[in-house]
């Protein structure tokens, strides 16, 4: 019953869809960089160690 309306409202308007996607995407960032920035810092600790 939702999804109705949605449609109708995304698809005279694309624009606005994409800036939708756009936010979600910047919202997910964080959540995609923590695991390379833990790898990271867990390497540069060892690195750290062994000097």
């Amino acid at each position: 019953m939702l999804r109705v309306p949605m449609q109708t409202d995304a698809a005279p308007d694309p624009a606005r869809a994409q800036r939708v996607c756009v936010i979600l995407a910047l919202f997910d960032l964080p959540v995609l960089l923590r695991p390379v920035m833990t790898t990271m810092v867990t390497l540069l600790r060892r690195w750290e160690a062994e000097e």
